[in-house]
């Protein structure tokens, strides 16, 4: 019966945004305060984490708080019209669809063991709620790194480029690096030293007067392609896009 109940708020949480009591957003809101909330709900996934591994004789009691306090949050801020407003760089139609989608996983985490890359993606996301100024510069540097320079004709610096483009984005992310998994950590560094070798060879080409600037610019933008298309990760795993 307990299970069935839990299941029920759950299902409550998450598929019935529109039924948000929005208890937390009013004029005497403090960010302090939902940082704290934040903080408060990682504590319990990682207590529970750590308890399912070591078969705690309280994982049960450990799992509820996690429950409880994640249906406690979501009823306050799951959906736009409850959205904190010091998230409000966040756009509502992303916080709606992310806020739904890590309730999935969080219920995936109550119900059963789940590998330690997914957690700690579980807790990252948890995490970028806890600084609005540390998520809001990242999300200036995507902005930036998105208008950056695309004809090779304007651009004077390809190492200025470069650093703007994919150097700076990747710098920031890493000041997540307690949160991020061991495997995209690795990844983020073979990226960038890829970008970086990949426009050396292109610097190189840029002088090439047998080169056509038709041929460079083709080149150049398949590089850009390829920049675009690891931001747009990076943008969507951080709530950007």
């Amino acid at each position: 019966m307990r299970n069935r109940l839990k299941k029920y708020l759950l299902v409550i949480a998450l598929f019935i945004p529109q039924a948000i009591i929005a208890c937390d957003i009013s004029s005497a809101f403090k960010p302090s305060e939902f940082s704290d909330r934040c903080q408060r709900l990682i504590d319990y996934c990682q207590n529970a984490y750590i308890a399912r591994l070591a078969k705690h004789p309280e994982l049960e009691k450990k799992i509820s708080e996690v429950s409880k306090d994640w249906i406690d949050f979501y009823l306050s801020h799951g959906n736009r019209n409850v959205q904190p407003p010091n998230m409000s760089i966040i756009s509502p139609e992303i916080w709606d669809r992310n806020l739904k989608s890590l309730g999935v996983k969080i219920n995936d985490f109550i119900r059963k063991e789940i590998d330690l890359k997914s957690f700690q993606n579980l807790i990252l996301e948890i995490s970028l709620f806890k600084s609005e100024e540390k998520l809001t510069k990242l999300f200036s540097i995507f902005k930036a790194s998105e208008s950056s320079e695309k004809d090779i004709t304007k651009i004077e610096d390809y190492d200025s480029w470069l650093e703007t483009r994919i150097i700076q984005p990747s710098r920031m992310i890493s000041e997540y690096e307690y949160e991020l998994s061991d495997d995209f950590v690795s990844d983020l560094d073979i990226i960038v030293k890829d970008y970086i070798e990949s426009v050396e060879r292109f610097k190189k080409i840029a002088t090439d007067p047998n080169k056509s600037t038709a041929a460079k610019q083709s080149l150049f933008n398949m590089i850009n392609k390829s920049i675009d298309q690891t931001l747009n990760n990076w943008e969507t795993r951080f709530y950007y896009k």
